[in-house]
């Protein structure tokens, strides 16, 4: 099960802008954690590096071959790059959030709220 962006905005909605954000984690041995920052990352897309890569692969390919048009070197690197386009436009973004310092133990009534059992807190 995954959480989405507009159901966290729900859960959010009407809160208090300075209420505290905490992470409950481990079940079994339940800790309470901080929220140290958070990120939209794009975790599926293509690295960029190999992108530039690419790109210089075929500027130096297309000045060493007397008939680009007709190059299969060119051709293939041509379709890579293609392939990577194609990789990042069809990638998404997801929102990490950053562990920050452990808090604690869970409180029983925090473990209890949100369906953990009674055994899954100190």
């Amino acid at each position: 099960m995954t959480m989405t962006v507009g159901e966290l905005k729900d859960l959010l909605d009407g809160l208090d802008d300075d209420m505290e954000v905490r992470w409950a984690a481990q079940p079994s041995w339940a800790f309470e954690y901080s929220i140290a920052s958070g990120e939209v990352v794009n975790a599926n897309a293509p690295d960029p590096e190999e992108l530039e890569s690419l790109e210089e692969d075929l500027r130096v390919a297309r000045e060493i071959t007397e008939e680009p048009e007709r190059s299969e070197t060119i051709a293939q690197i041509t379709d890579a790059i293609m392939e990577f386009q194609k990789d990042e436009e069809e990638s998404e973004n997801v929102l990490y959030l950053t562990e920050g310092s452990q808090l604690g133990y869970l409180p029983e009534a925090v473990a209890r709220a949100i369906g953990w059992s009674k055994d899954s807190f100190r």
